[in-house]
Parts: structure tokens; sequence; C-alpha cells
């Protein structure tokens, strides 16, 4: 918890809802310092991160699919897809539907590197956990507060 706020002597729904963020948060910290370390693998940006996660997830996404999916502003989103393209991990192409516009991919090199990253990821869970009792259901319950974020987010915006 955070030192100065103050103890509830019984936890609320809203409690145990912050426990699991700050859980989640302080997990992806962990894996975050092991990331780079001894794999070789090029470090991005937390932004970068984000935006590069979501063009491999959704090759052919929209620079404007790619912005309302991660919340990053259009002006941060040039910039950060001027360094993945500087970097050899985004290739634009012309949408074929609209010569006008353009279609995000991500490349081998940048496929090479989560490859590299997300086993390292895998290993570094598997050893902290042991084995895979609940893992399923986790990621299921973090991708529906996920989802729910996002949606919020978006609704805010509007």
């Amino acid at each position: 918890m955070f030192p100065n706020a103050p103890a509830s002597p019984i936890p609320t729904d809203v409690d145990r809802y912050a426990d699991l963020a700050e859980v989640i948060l302080r997990a992806a910290r962990e894996l975050s310092f092991r990331e780079h370390r001894d794999s070789g693998t090029i470090s991005l940006t937390p932004a970068n991160a984000n935006v590069m996660r979501y063009i491999d997830r959704n090759p052919g996404a929209t620079p404007s699919d790619v912005a309302d999916a991660t919340g990053v502003l259009r002006s941060n989103l040039s910039a950060s897809l001027r360094e993945l393209e500087r970097l050899g991990f985004v290739e634009r192409r012309s949408d074929p539907a609209d010569g006008r516009g353009v279609q995000l991919f991500p490349t081998e090199r940048a496929a090479r590197n989560l490859a590299v990253i997300r086993a390292g990821w895998g290993e570094h869970a598997r050893d902290a956990l042991g084995d895979l009792a609940g893992v399923e259901d986790t990621t299921a319950l973090i991708e529906r507060l996920t989802a729910g974020l996002v949606q919020a987010r978006r609704a805010h915006r509007s």
C-alpha cells in the first residue's frame, strides 16, 4: 500500500481493485527489469513498446487505429513511429483500399526482438510461479480489466 494512505480496517471493494492494480504494476516492473538483461534485444521506451505491441497484434493498422487503441496523442505517435521505423521495427505501406492512407506492419526484426522478449517473460514467470495453476484465469481477468479501462478512456474522450 501507499505509505501515507489512511489504513482502512476493512478493505473496501475499491481497496481490493487498487491492490490488484498495484500488483499488476509491480509485476510489470519486475519483468521489465529482466527484459533486456543479457538478451541482446533492443530496448524501447514504454510509449514505443506500447505502440509496437499494438502493431504486432494488429498488422495493417492505421496510425489512427494505433492512436485510438493505445491512447497515444497523434503528435507523440508520429514521433514513436519515426523512431520505430529508424530501428527497423515498423514498415509503412500504402493502404490498398485508399492509396492516400497508410498501414503499419511489424518487420521481421521486430518479430525476432519480440520473440526473445516473450521467451524471457515466459521463463521468468514460469520460474516465479512454478506451475500454471490460475494462469489462464488471471490472464483472462487482466484482459477484461484492460478492455474495460480502454472502453472507459474512449467513453471519457467522447
